[in-house]
């Protein structure tokens, strides 16, 4: 098929380089669509979520909060302290402000490690009553000494994976790449990688340094299908002319996975055959919808946001309302309509109704012609880009590295 990913093999290989304390940077070349996919897979498999980020203080951010939503964090500042310091359990029910300076007296390094800056913060946050502030601490101490920090403090098993993506000039690569050699050697045990275009990569090259040497070692090249070979496959499927070009242009210039081209195949068949009843049992109720969700997993907005076929929390007719594809955290919904289900005006009144029902509960809908999602993919696919930025909370301005 003319297709060259990344095997399970080299991230192996990154892994247990990793295992021995080498600083490792898995460099992931190609298109962002086929590195994102790779990395989120791999580490998916070792049930390791991944944090992607367009730098190290956004990615940080994210980082915490998928650790928070993991880990007691109060738990492991009291157990760490109490291993240090040698004093017991402290119990920040019980302590004042005052308490806990006197007990940071006895903790080793306590001025100059990252870990115990970060918990002293969520020791002292407790004992005030009040939100541990990781922003700040983010802007005081810098990306590479908070996840450092963090690192200290919780199991490598509960870390989650990062990578860095959208440096598509020169000028963002360099920086991001030398940001992720520091964390490389503060942590290295800690999975990251970095996407970037093979033009971007080929001519850093040309500038050595020790952040490209490591990039070098874990280079990992990515080429996906191209135009020419969708469109030979769709030919030898039997789908009659004229095929959707803009459509099949759009997928092969983004980076389109083995995966995502099999899922559009299947789609533009279905769209030209007459409708039938999917299986009830398939997580997905169509070839479009199959597709359209694998076509998100695959761009960096998107990736990891939707659920296909969710229930609700509200009812449709008799029995609780389902979504195409579910957006839990934006409320946003995706309905793909055509088939089967979508011919009769019966099912259009219905459609309406579920619609309301959304609406009423919050949720923002989207709805699209399954016919439409083959041949006018890239208008539908900025339209759910324009949702998911407006669904998203306002974003905090970036704060310059400062380590």
């Amino acid at each position: 098929m003319g297709v060259h990913l990344a095997s399970g093999t080299q991230l192996d290989w990154h892994h247990g380089r990793r295992l021995q304390e080498l600083p490792t940077i898995t460099a992931l070349v190609g298109p962002d669509a086929l590195g994102l996919r790779q990395w989120r897979g791999w580490n998916a498999v070792r049930h390791r979520p991944t944090v992607v980020g367009a730098n190290l203080n956004s990615a940080a951010t994210d980082w915490f909060e998928a650790v928070n939503a993991r880990v007691d964090t109060l738990t492991a500042a009291i157990a760490w302290v109490a291993e240090r310091a040698e004093c017991g359990r402290p119990d920040p029910t019980l302590m004042t402000p005052f308490d806990l300076d006197c007990l940071w007296q006895g903790v080793p390094d306590a001025n100059s490690d990252p870990v115990a800056a970060i918990a002293y913060r969520i020791l002292l946050a407790a004992i005030r009553v009040e939100p541990f502030d990781n922003a700040g601490l983010l802007r005081r101490l810098g990306p590479i000494p908070f996840l450092a920090g963090f690192c200290g403090l919780i199991p490598a098993s509960l870390w989650p994976a990062i990578l860095l993506v959208e440096v598509e000039r020169i000028d963002r690569f360099e920086p991001a790449l030398g940001d992720l050699e520091r964390l490389a050697i503060r942590v290295p045990r800690l999975p990251i990688g970095i996407c970037v275009p093979s033009a971007i990569y080929d001519s850093a090259v040309a500038s050595p340094s020790r952040a490209m040497a490591l990039a070098r070692e874990g280079e990992i090249r990515l080429v996906g299908v191209s135009a020419e070979v969708l469109t030979n496959r769709l030919r030898a499927t039997g789908i009659p002319e004229p095929l959707p070009v803009a459509a099949i242009r759009h997928l092969a210039s983004a980076g389109l996975a083995p995966e995502v081209a099999d899922a559009y195949v299947e789609a533009v068949a279905e769209s030209r055959r007459p409708a039938v009843p999917q299986d009830s049992e398939d997580l997905h109720r169509s070839a479009s919808e199959r597709f359209l969700f694998e076509q998100l997993e695959s761009m960096v907005p998107t990736a990891g946001l939707f659920r296909p076929n969710r229930e609700l929390e509200f009812s449709h007719g008799n029995r609780p309302a389902e979504a195409d594809l579910l957006a839990p955290d934006l409320k946003l919904v995706i309905e793909v309509d055509g088939g089967y289900y979508h011919l009769n005006p019966e099912q259009y009144r219905r459609d309406r109704r579920k619609d309301h029902a959304y609406q009423r509960h919050g949720y923002w809908v989207l709805r699209f012609l399954a016919e439409d999602i083959v041949v006018d993919l890239e208008a539908i696919l900025s339209t759910i880009l324009g949702a998911v930025a407006s669904r998203r909370p306002t974003a905090v301005p970036e704060v310059a590295a400062l380590a």
